[in-house]
């Protein structure tokens, strides 16, 4: 207690330009890509069950097993990618998991056949499965210490604007009576 029975306050957080300030400039280029890199996500995501039964014409059972697989690859890749992290460095591993993202996508985009989407499905879950460790070392290896917890909180703050805004977008493309309008929302997610 202080002086007269009063409690000292505690100092509160930083201001957001503080944080902004204090990041090194690399820190500043990745959280600055979030936000756009996942409306691409938001984009498809959502639409996953309705691309692939809707459009695409499979079984709902089959959908359910290729979403299964999108998960499965990216836990059967997780062990390995860290040691391909920890060997060749979490940004040439980033590089490689975002090219490997942009193909699956690319590749769902023209997916009409179940072995193609399984090629696709396994690329896109794959990458998921290596780029989020990739992606969380790199931030351990650029942000200090003391900010880390503030660039985290804004990173998944902006992953979740990202999606939500692509899955607007998305809602009002998707027709399904138009598959193009499909192709055109993966591909936008390969570039994104």
């Amino acid at each position: 207690m202080g002086q007269g029975g009063l409690v000292p306050s505690q100092p509160g957080p930083a201001p957001l330009s503080s944080f902004w300030r204090d990041l090194p400039r690399e820190g500043r280029l990745l959280l600055s890509v979030v936000a756009f890199q996942f409306i691409g996500t938001g984009l498809v995501l959502p639409f996953w069950v309705v691309y692939l039964h809707e459009i695409r014409g499979f079984s709902l059972d089959t959908v359910g097993l290729l979403m299964a697989l999108l998960s499965a690859a990216g836990f059967v890749i997780v062990g390995p990618g860290g040691v391909v992290i920890d060997r060749i460095g979490p940004r040439k591993t980033m590089v490689g998991s975002l090219l490997m993202a942009c193909t699956g996508q690319v590749v769902m985009a023209f997916a009409t056949t179940v072995p193609v989407a399984v090629v696709g499905l396994s690329l896109v879950g794959a990458s998921f499965g290596l780029a989020w460790p990739a992606s969380q070392s790199m931030v351990a290896t650029i942000v200090p210490s003391a900010i880390r917890p503030r660039y985290f909180g804004m990173n998944f703050a902006l992953l979740n604007l990202g999606v939500g805004i692509g899955g607007i977008i998305g809602g009002l493309v998707a027709d399904v009576d138009r598959p193009v309008t499909f192709q055109i929302m993966y591909l936008a997610e390969a570039t994104s």
